[in-house]
C-alpha cells in the first residue's frame, strides 16, 4: 500500500525493495525451516482438540457455516474507548490478577475483551450455557518474534514501515485464550483483557511460535491446532491497526484539491472488509483506527 501511494506521487525511487527479491532462488522462503526444531511443549497442549473433536464441533455448527451470514460495522468512538481503557486499567491495578503497580493493557486487549462480552451477551443465561468453554482466537503477526538480526524475518518490528526490506507474504499465527462463557459474562472487562495480554506474553515467544508451527506441520491437512472442546463457543479477531491502513496516502490520485481537512486529502475515511467462501462464525475484523482516533470493527454473524 505504501509503494502504491509513492508511485501515485511519482516517487518510484523511494519504493522499498521487498525482502528476498535479490535472491537468485525464485523459491526463496525465509520460513521454510520454521517448525522443524521445536524446543518446548506448547503451553495449551492439554486443551488441543483432536481431528475427530474438531469434526464434531464443525458438525454442531454446520448451519452457521453454510447459512447466510450478515455483516455489521461498528464505529467505536475515541472518547468511549479512552474511558474504557482508563477504567479497565484501574480495575486491573486493584485486582489480584497482577502485582504490577502499572499493569500494561493495550487498546486492542481492552477492545477485544469488551467486544467479546458484547458478542456473548445473546447466549442463554442457563447453567448449561455458562459451563460452555469459550475460546478467543486472536490473529497475531509473527514478524516480531521471528525478527531481529538472528531471526527468520528482516525486522524486529511488527510494523513494516520501519523495515528496510519489507516481507510481503503472510506471517500470521493465532494467540488463543481458553476460558468459559461464565468467566466472560460474570467478570469485568479487565479480567479477560488481562488474560489476552498474558496469552500474548506466554504464547507469542519465539520458542512457542516454533512449537505451534511444528504442530501445523505434523497435521495431515497442514491445519493449525485448535483448542477447546466440542461444545465451545468461539470468537475470532483479526486486528489490522498496525498495518496503518487509515494512514495510506493516495493524495497523488486526487484531482480536486479541495478537502474538508487538507491534511487528510487522499487518506481513507472508511475501510470495508469483504470475505467469501469459508467464514468463521463470530469472526471480527478491526481495520484500524481512523484519523480521529475512532476504531472500526466489522463482524460476521
Amino acid at each position: 500500500m505504501d509503494a502504491w501511494g509513492l508511485m501515485l506521487q511519482g516517487r518510484d525511487d523511494e519504493v522499498l525493495v521487498p525482502y528476498g527479491s535479490d535472491m537468485p532462488d525464485i523459491d526463496f522462503d525465509p520460513l521454510a525451516k520454521l517448525g522443524r526444531q521445536p524446543t518446548e511443549p506448547y503451553k495449551l497442549l492439554p486443551r488441543m482438540m483432536s481431528s475427530i473433536g474438531m469434526g464434531i464441533w464443525a458438525l454442531g455448527h454446520i448451519s452457521e457455516f453454510l447459512g447466510k451470514q450478515e455483516t455489521r460495522v461498528v464505529r467505536v468512538p475515541k472518547e468511549f474507548l479512552d474511558r474504557l481503557v482508563k477504567t479497565t486499567r484501574a480495575e486491573l491495578r486493584e485486582s489480584p490478577l497482577t502485582n504490577d503497580a502499572e499493569p500494561f493493557l493495550s487498546e486492542s486487549d481492552v477492545l477485544c475483551a469488551w467486544w467479546t462480552k458484547v458478542a456473548t451477551s445473546h447466549l442463554p443465561r442457563t447453567s448449561r450455557s455458562y459451563e460452555r468453554t469459550l475460546v478467543l482466537n486472536n490473529a497475531y503477526s509473527l514478524r516480531k518474534p521471528l525478527g531481529g538480526e538472528s531471526g527468520l524475518l528482516p525486522t524486529s518490528s511488527s510494523c513494516l514501515r520501519t523495515a528496510d526490506k519489507p516481507y510481503l507474504s503472510n506471517a500470521v499465527g493465532f494467540i488463543n485464550v481458553v476460558g468459559s462463557v461464565a468467566d466472560v459474562i460474570n467478570n469485568p472487562v479487565s479480567r479477560l483483557a488481562a488474560q489476552i495480554r498474558s496469552a500474548i506474553r506466554e504464547l507469542g515467544t519465539r520458542s512457542q511460535v516454533e512449537t505451534a508451527a511444528a504442530m501445523t506441520r505434523s497435521n495431515r491437512l497442514k491445519l493449525p491446532p485448535f483448542f477447546g472442546d466440542t461444545t465451545m463457543h468461539m470468537v475470532t479477531y483479526s486486528n489490522w491497526t498496525k498495518a496503518g491502513l487509515f494512514e495510506v496516502d493516495f493524495s497523488g490520485a486526487v484531482s480536486n484539491s479541495e478537502a474538508r481537512r487538507k491534511e487528510l486529502r487522499g487518506m481513507p475515511v472508511y475501510i470495508q472488509n469483504n470475505q467469501s467462501g469459508f467464514v468463521l462464525p463470530n469472526g471480527f475484523v478491526i481495520p484500524g483506527k481512523d484519523s480521529d482516533g475512532n476504531y472500526w470493527l466489522l463482524g460476521y454473524i
